[in-house]
């Protein structure tokens, strides 16, 4: 289902239990960046996604800031499609900017 919030966000929601995306967290500050070797994302993540990714954070007595390199599998995205300046804004194209929001279940492989 494609959704329209009031700030000129599109919002398209997958589910892709059959092959999870496997991303590389390649920064973790301003933003949280993951590629796949050939492109690269913003990242965000939907309240209970974020949870699971804390407690493996706080499990291994790790920082977010630690996890460079490291490789995150997900079933279940959103992307958002959102109006940008690209000249602040490096992730974007023509002045849109596409982000990632992890809604499903998150397992950590491993750096």
């Amino acid at each position: 289902m494609i959704t329209k919030t009031h700030d000129e966000q599109i919002s398209q929601e997958f589910d892709i239990t059959k092959s999870p995306i496997v991303l590389e967290i390649y920064e973790t500050f301003p933003l949280l960046l993951c590629h796949d070797g050939f492109f690269f994302i913003n990242v965000g993540f939907e309240q209970q996604s974020w949870q699971d990714l804390q407690t493996y954070l706080s499990k291994e007595q790790m920082k977010l800031c630690d996890m460079i390199r490291y490789r995150l599998s997900f079933d279940k995205i959103k992307l958002h499609i959102r109006k940008v300046d690209s000249r602040q804004v490096f992730t974007s194209y023509g002045t849109l900017e596409v982000r990632l929001v992890v809604s499903g279940n998150v397992k950590v492989l491993g750096g």
